[in-house]
């Protein structure tokens, strides 16, 4: 199976979704807005919650779950979405490769996102304390 037919078959998935598959992603992305709630609410608070800052370490998690919030977003809103462009005359009936390489786009950022989160938290275990210097 090639990367083509692979992608294809995600779509596929996608588009043809069952009402349960639905549900779960739903709450995830419910799950995730409730998340950024919290993060957005604890933004001016001195003494707030300290996994909400956006700190450079936490930085890449929290990029992470904005873009599988627009991915989630994306994927529910998928057969709304193609109704509502086939209404418009400026896609002239690519509105479901538009989409699918919108959904594709959003996809790949967010593989992209959490292998860099990965691969940040690796790196900083492994190279561990820094040196400190003696006079």
């Amino acid at each position: 199976m090639d990367v083509a037919e692979f992608v294809d078959s995600l779509l596929q998935r996608v588009i043809h979704m069952e009402p349960l598959h639905r549900m779960f992603a739903l709450w995830i992305f419910c799950l995730g807005g409730i998340l950024m709630a919290v993060q957005a609410s604890q933004a001016g608070e001195p003494n707030g919650f300290q996994w909400t800052r956006l700190t450079p370490e936490r930085a890449p998690f929290w990029f992470s779950l904005y873009v599988l919030e627009a991915l989630l977003f994306v994927t529910g809103a998928y057969p709304v979405f193609k109704q509502k462009m086939s209404n418009f005359f400026l896609f002239g009936g690519h509105e479901e490769k538009i989409l699918n390489g919108l959904w594709v786009g959003l996809l790949g950022l967010e593989f992209l996102m959490v292998v860099s989160a990965t691969f940040l938290t690796i790196s900083r275990r492994l190279k561990g304390a820094p040196k400190q210097k003696t006079q």
